[in-house]
């Protein structure tokens, strides 16, 4: 049976969200997302530019606070096209309305304020094109417009959608967006004789906007809300992240974002140091032969996650794009390591990133890029890779430093200290190292290796882990650091994937996962991150062990490890604190940069973070991967505004729904 005690209908008198997607005239700086966007007005205004000087003189926010409704977001960018072609011809795809419209959250009603930049940077009109509009197309005005409202009627079902026309545009411009709207019949309010300075509305130009607005929609809204008229349980929060159900199409756009960011920032060359000439005969290689430098080092432990995560995309979506942006730089390195070795072994210097792969001095050289090249080769089954993960592994098993127990261990910032770090910087590769070779002896290290982590850094009474442990001490101080938990977890998944269900072990380590996932749960914040020290709130929000913790939990959930019910909702708010991360361009926000070990929350609470930092890459790709997995394989839905997990298809879009298990819909 199925009872829908709240209909669709009866929401239509509730608080209204409202987004704008906009270019300069819609900012306001405070008060744009994301805040990296482009701003023309600030709290402080220079007087010759406008006399615009607070928030509450701009169009959108007189509008929204004379009709009673709400902000829900506000993603205007100044400068931005529709199309994609900007001011001088340049490239503004960044920037541009079709870019950023599908990050407007969930709101009642959408204005469009665009077309401004169009007209005055001369974009080429194009012809009018409704169906099979390919990305070249989105250079020209009319398709690209066409493609914008097309995909905002897709996406934004039961919303109003409104385009603001402005005033003084070409007429080309102006006939086509009329046309274009009219096609997909989207009203356009005209504005007309708008005051501007500097080219933009002034205070007095901003009050005709929205007097012009208003009029359009018939006034400001009169009529009270109260309990008698209003379904108030359903009335639309002002999620700052987002919330609900994702779409697999989105969570793509996302990865897809950061995947064009990320390979044109890692490029697979080799250059002469001195000349910056490109070598592409590999028996040219020299001393002075180094990679080409990009953003980010191609044999970084941070690139070797990315490596995992872009694998991990190409399963989920069958894109190849994932898999060859792998496969190209690890046959680069595979194939330049015999000539840098002969080099290196006649004790010259050698580019330091390429002696990463030759002569590994730490877990952070060797571990995450064999992994990563462990399941390339697995993959593939081409053994193109062998000798690199050879190399490394031998590293990894056979001259880590290590305590007499055999824990992998440091000797900073004290003697014998254990980084729960290292979890992951060795133990996926030794495990993996089972399923490549079939040798029992690597399953029983690796299990090994997490348990006596585990014995020393595991606080039971906080479900977490310590980040640094030092044998000399007589108490071990617990800093609860955000990263390190989510190196601990991502470990026990990637064991648990490989090591066989009859493992002695096994059960342990599932035990301590159950046990890890459920005390990170608890500590989520309402917006889906989880804090720098995760049982401090006072501390920032931060996007690495955010994701690290997404891709976990979906993946345990995925798995059959951790229950749906209890960790779905969990890691899909999650996915929409991460995809909130990643700007316009696929950088990765509010990631902490590299972070040695303290014993004092000021280091931690104080770690910068940067879009730079490349451990936020890797985890992004792995989130996006696994959510599209869990979106397919698991059954959520909406039900009274949360997001519910079922054991079944539930074959209803009612906002409010009973269920059991037996029903048939």
């Amino acid at each position: 049976m199925l009872l829908v005690v709240m209909t669709a209908s009866l929401l239509s008198a509730q608080t209204k969200l409202v987004s704008i997607l906009g270019d300069s005239y819609s900012t306001y700086e405070g008060y744009v997302t994301p805040s990296t966007n482009e701003l023309w007005y600030y709290a402080k205004n220079v007087p010759q530019k406008t006399d615009v000087q607070n928030v509450g003189q701009t169009w959108w926010h007189q509008v929204i606070k004379e009709n009673g409704w709400r902000l829900c977001i506000n993603n205007s960018y100044s400068g931005a096209t529709i199309s994609y072609t900007g001011y001088d011809g340049n490239d503004y795809s960044a920037r541009s309305f079709n870019t950023r419209m599908p990050d407007l959250g969930q709101p009642d009603i959408i204005f469009v304020f665009g077309a401004t930049n169009d007209s005055w940077a001369g974009t080429p009109i194009g012809e009018y094109k409704y169906e099979n509009i390919g990305y070249g197309d989105l250079y020209s005005f009319r398709p690209a417009m066409a493609y914008l409202l097309q995909r905002m009627k897709d996406r934004y079902v039961n919303t109003e959608i409104y385009f603001l026309l402005n005033d003084d545009l070409r007429d080309e411009i102006d006939e086509s967006v009329k046309e274009i709207c009219k096609h997909y019949n989207i009203p356009v309010i005209e504005l007309e004789k708008i005051d501007k300075i500097s080219g933009h509305p002034s205070v007095k130009g901003m009050r005709q906007i929205a007097d012009q607005v208003n009029t359009f929609l018939g006034g400001a809204a009169t009529g009270q809300i109260n309990d008698n008229n209003t379904p108030l349980h359903l009335m639309k929060p002002a999620y700052r992240v987002g919330y609900g159900v994702s779409k697999t199409e989105d969570v793509k756009s996302v990865m897809d974002r950061v995947l064009r960011y990320i390979d044109s920032e890692t490029p697979a060359q080799l250059v002469d140091k001195n000349t910056g000439e490109v070598v592409s005969d590999l028996k040219k290689i020299t001393a002075d032969t180094q990679l080409k430098q990009g953003a980010f080092r191609l044999t970084s432990y941070e690139w070797g996650v990315t490596y995992s995560g872009a694998l991990a995309a190409y399963e989920a979506t069958g894109d190849e794009a994932y898999r060859n942006y792998v496969s190209t730089r690890h046959q680069l390195l595979a194939d330049i390591a015999p000539y840098y070795q002969k080099i290196y072994a006649k004790n010259k210097t050698i580019d330091s990133n390429i002696r990463r792969i030759i002569d590994p001095h730490a877990l952070d050289d060797a571990g995450a890029v064999c992994c990563s090249m462990i399941k390339a080769e697995l993959l593939s089954k081409n053994n193109k890779l062998r000798g690199l993960i050879d190399n490394y592994s031998n590293y990894i098993i056979n001259k880590e430093y290590r305590l007499p127990d055999g824990t992998f261990a440091r000797i900073r910032p004290q003697n014998n200290t254990l980084w729960l770090d290292d979890m992951f910087m060795g133990i996926p590769t030794v495990a993996y190292m089972g399923k490549l070779t079939g040798e029992t002896k690597y399953y029983d290290e690796a299990a090994r290796q997490v348990i006596q982590f585990a014995q020393r850094m595991w606080v039971p009474e906080k479900g977490l882990f310590r980040h640094g442990w030092v044998e000399s001490m007589e108490e071990h101080p617990a800093f609860h650091w955000g990263r390190a938990n989510g190196w601990a977890i991502l470990t026990m998944c990637e064991v648990l994937d490989v090591l066989p269900q009859d493992h002695p072990q096994r059960a342990e380590i599932m035990k301590l996962l159950k046990a890890h996932a459920a005390g990170l749960a608890r500590l989520q914040h309402h917006d889906g991150f989880w804090h720098q020290l995760l049982d401090r709130d006072d501390t920032y929000l931060e996007a690495s062990a955010t994701a690290i913790y997404t891709y976990c939990l979906a993946h345990a959930v995925n798995q059959g490890w951790l229950d749906a019910k209890v960790y779905g909702p969990v890691a899909q708010l999650g996915w929409h604190a991460v995809a909130s991360s990643v700007n316009q361009k696929g950088q990765v926000e509010q990631v902490c940069v590299g972070t040695g070990m303290g014993f004092d929350p000021s280091f931690y609470a104080y770690r910068p973070c940067h879009v730079m930092a490349a451990h936020g890459y890797g985890p992004v790709l792995w989130a996006g991967a696994e959510i599209i997995k869990l979106l397919k394989q698991q059954h959520p839905k909406s039900n009274d505004s949360a997001v519910m997990y079922y054991d079944q298809e539930v074959k209803t879009d009612a906002p409010i729904f009973n269920y059991n298990a037996t029903t048939k819909f």
